[in-house]
């Protein structure tokens, strides 16, 4: 296992950026604190998004390719879906922000954050029982929304200054790779036939951002998270739409 990284430095360029992400996924080690958000923390997220947006094309490519060879997409539950303002703000702000409170917010392995992390995950089970409930449920799931964040807000706060566990930091390669495949895993939902490991390759796409989006969480912090998350649903729903429209 990898040792705590204890000072991080910002890439000078796209390509350093770049290379600092390999080396990462190569061997992930855990710094004792991100960043934080500056310009510089910024620029860098910019620079992942555009390794990102790299990435995806290459796999539209490649998907491209094995469809015109024969290979048929299985059905998709997006497929069906209606552009509207509601789905759009769920896309875009809403699953980025839950999906990673809930998979990276404790990847720092401080001791607030984890607990966090599990309180977060916990109100997301709940979404289910919340929606059945009609008017009445929004309502409360609005209230516990507020509550939710409040709660987190003061467990950090008070568990500011405490660094990562040190049993955390020697399992981090382990536990990031746990995390970015469940991560890729969890949309097998979205597709609504096929079976087995077939499906698979079918993530790839969002196992490769998971590892973007967990890469961003550790150095820059979670709003990096957060924000390369929302770059890249913005950009898959304007490629979708533009399908959509041209199909």
């Amino acid at each position: 296992m990898t040792s705590t990284t204890t000072s991080l430095a910002h890439a000078s360029s796209i390509t350093g950026e770049w290379r600092n992400f390999g080396g990462f996924i190569r061997h992930p080690s855990l710094p004792n604190k991100a960043t934080g958000f500056s310009v510089e923390a910024l620029v860098a997220v910019l620079r992942l998004y555009a390794l990102d947006l790299a990435l995806m094309g290459a796999l539209i490519g490649a998907l491209l390719i094995a469809m015109a060879m024969g290979f048929e997409m299985p059905a998709n539950s997006l497929n069906d879906l209606e552009l509207t303002l509601y789905w759009v703000a769920i896309i875009v702000l809403g699953a980025p922000l839950l999906e990673e409170i809930a998979f990276r917010s404790w990847l720092s392995g401080r001791p607030g954050h984890i607990l966090s992390g599990l309180l977060a995950a916990g109100a997301v089970l709940t979404i289910p029982f919340m929606r059945d409930a009609g008017s009445n449920g929004i309502i409360m799931g609005a209230a516990g929304l507020f509550a939710l964040v409040g709660l987190i807000g003061a467990i950090n706060h008070a568990g500011r200054n405490r660094g990562p566990f040190g049993w955390f930091n020697w399992a981090f390669p382990g536990i990031f790779w746990v995390i970015t495949l469940g991560f890729g895993a969890v949309h097998l939902s979205n597709y609504e036939e096929g079976t087995g490991l077939t499906m698979l390759p079918l993530v790839l796409p969002q196992v490769i951002a998971g590892a973007l989006f967990g890469f961003a969480r550790v150095r820059y912090g979670l709003w990096a998270a957060i924000l390369l998350h929302a770059l890249h649903n913005a950009t898959f729903l304007g490629v979708f739409a533009i399908g959509k429209s041209v199909g």
